[in-house]
């Protein structure tokens, strides 16, 4: 069968998404009075989920009346097979097999708290990290478990104690210092973000959801020229969602470059997000004339859906 073969042991490494998505960030600054097409870059909600598949043919059900014996590491690894293939359910339940064969397994017993993190259920998942430490106070990766489910539950102050515990055990845990950039961006203290994104930056150079939450925050910042090289990075990266490009955008109206500004809204959008969005930075710099010629434009492009450009039109007329 081949199923007698001991699996090597993994130790899974995961992502939030979206945490992200189940997390619920929202944008790092008060709503403007003006609205872009696009909606704002959510962090969390972008964060990108470590995907491989070493343990593929380990999660294939066995053929009816196989009498298959599988040790704890060989139940661990297949949880991690369903881990990675998207099935909380039957990935929580091989682990739960791999502690019953060995209760000491701790690396089973963290990839169940993963699991349900994955499943957007940090209010289960944070107990389970609690067994975890309960056994091993020091087991820095737990500690970041807890703190990506509080963070999840927007409880941003315990989040942030658990990320720096982890990262004082543990420096090499860059998810850690993510987060905990997201964190003081939401604190409104972006310099310290962009500290800790940067820190992130140096253990995974080539992130580019790291590299665009850098840029969120240099933009929040008013340093909106580091901000378009950051966002370059990140599309070089291969990073190439329609925030980025949305983001990128802004950042470039925030340097009057509309005609650039324009190509990345259009990548973002289409043509009258573009114009919505084009003509959001010349209300923005003080130009609602030019403004307005663009938000008429977009509704030229798209008159029966585009609302958004309507009701910027009619600000940007308020203010000529």
């Amino acid at each position: 069968m081949g199923m007698r073969a001991r699996i090597p042991l993994i130790f899974i490494t995961l992502c939030i998404g979206a945490v992200f998505t189940g997390c619920g960030a929202k944008t790092i600054s008060r709503a403007p009075d003006i609205t872009f097409g696009n909606p704002d870059y959510k962090h969390v909600k972008d964060l990108p989920r470590v995907r491989y598949d070493p343990y593929a043919d380990a999660a294939k059900k066995p053929k009816k009346g196989d009498d298959i014996q599988l040790s704890a590491d060989e139940y661990e690894a297949l949880g991690d097979a369903f881990l990675n293939q998207g099935n909380f359910f039957m990935a929580y339940t091989q682990y739960g097999k791999s502690l019953e064969k060995n209760p000491e397994n701790i690396r089973a017993l963290y990839k169940q708290g993963l699991t349900l993190l994955q499943d957007k259920k940090p209010g289960d998942a944070l107990p389970v990290f609690d067994q975890v430490l309960d056994r091993q106070p020091d087991f820095a990766p737990a500690l970041e478990g807890q703190g990506r489910a509080h963070f999840a539950l927007r409880n941003l102050r315990a989040a942030e104690i658990q990320f720096n515990r982890a990262i004082a055990l543990d420096p090499l845990l860059w998810r850690s210092y993510h987060f905990l950039g997201m964190i003081h961006d939401r604190n409104r203290d972006h310099e310290v973000a962009i500290t800790a994104y940067r820190t992130a930056l140096t253990l995974r150079p080539a992130d580019g959801v790291i590299h665009n939450s850098l840029g969120v925050s240099l933009s929040a910042a008013n340093r909106s020229l580091e901000a378009v090289e950051v966002f370059k990075q990140a599309l070089s990266s291969g990073y190439t969602k329609d925030t980025v490009f949305n983001n990128l955008g802004k950042a470039l109206c925030d340097l009057e470059r509309y005609d650039e500004a324009f190509q990345a809204f259009q990548r973002a959008g289409g043509t009258a997000v573009a114009y919505n969005n084009t003509g959001v930075g010349y209300l923005k710099n003080g130009d609602p004339g030019q403004a307005a010629a663009y938000f008429r434009k977009a509704i030229e492009e798209n008159p029966r859906f585009y609302v958004t450009a309507h009701e910027n039109l009619q600000k940007a007329l308020r203010q000529q």
